[in-house]
């Protein structure tokens, strides 16, 4: 007789708290959440969610408590801990199932502009890890170097395509707007320029993009919106050539070993695997 699968369910609930606490690390302003750094603290009252889990190494299950949190490739989680008996020095905690993820998040405080991480974890997106010679080559498009572009067709410089940072996740205010990114010198909201993002009043650029190559290609409007929403690649239009151009800002390291992320499951690849 058929029934719910509840193996499926649980694996979806542990997903999703997963979710919940790589967001509620990052709101705090980085990769890591760190609750104390000492076996010291063990004994104190000092904040630390003691959870039930086993060390990795064995099938044996003990209390331990929690000294940091911190995210790894942008999806993955490692917790570390001290055991409550025993060793005194820190270590990774082993296979946590969803209530000690649970824990772990409510000990985590509120920040102003997030008191609930679940509707935030519902708008990440999934990214998955591949190669940037997969990315580019996703679509089967030809593309020919041509360095010499900026020196002869000024438009390109006017004509990119809307940025597509798919590791970035926005702030979203209590109606559920987007918080556009602002400038960290005078709040002025930035606008795209070229490349980048500048502020238009104090000229300040966040995280500087350099292109390093120029490559012309054969790709279609339909072309250049998927490659760029689904991969981040950057493009900008030629009118001289009447052609997009595909903007490249990393150069002397093989396209098959440059680390990338995409959103498109398929295209998950390890460094050095091709599409």
């Amino acid at each position: 007789m058929k029934c719910t699968d509840a193996d499926s369910i649980f694996r979806e609930v542990q997903r999703q708290i997963e979710k919940e606490l790589i967001v509620a690390v990052q709101v705090h302003g980085g990769d890591e959440y760190i609750f104390f750094e000492t076996p010291e603290d063990l004994a104190t009252d000092k904040d630390g969610p003691i959870v039930i889990a086993d060390d990795g190494y064995s099938n044996k299950e003990q209390y331990w408590k929690v000294s940091k949190v911190a995210v790894v490739n942008t999806t993955e989680l490692e917790i570390y801990g001290f055991p409550m008996e025993g060793e005194e020095y820190e270590r990774q905690i082993g296979y946590l199932e969803a209530r000690q993820l649970q824990l772990i998040i409510e000990a985590i405080p509120a920040t102003e502009k997030v008191k609930n991480v679940t509707s935030k974890a519902n708008r990440m997106k999934k990214l998955y890890h591949t190669n940037f010679s997969v990315a580019v080559s996703w679509c089967n498009n030809d593309i020919v170097l041509c360095n010499k572009l900026p020196e002869i067709d000024p438009s390109i410089w006017e004509n990119f395509e809307p940025l597509v940072n798919l590791e970035y996740e926005p702030e979203y205010d209590e109606d559920g707007e987007e918080i556009k990114p602002k400038c960290e010198e005078c709040g002025t909201e930035l606008q795209q320029d070229g490349p980048n993002w500048i502020c238009p009043n104090c000229g300040e650029c966040e995280d500087p993009v350099e292109i390093y190559q120029w490559y012309i290609t054969d790709c279609s409007q339909g072309d250049v919106r998927y490659l760029s929403e689904a991969f981040g690649l950057i493009f900008t239009y030629s009118d001289l050539l009447d052609c997009y151009v595909l903007c490249v800002t990393h150069y002397g390291t093989a396209w098959d070993h440059v680390d990338w992320v995409t959103t498109n499951p398929n295209a998950e690849r390890k460094l050095g695997e091709k599409k």
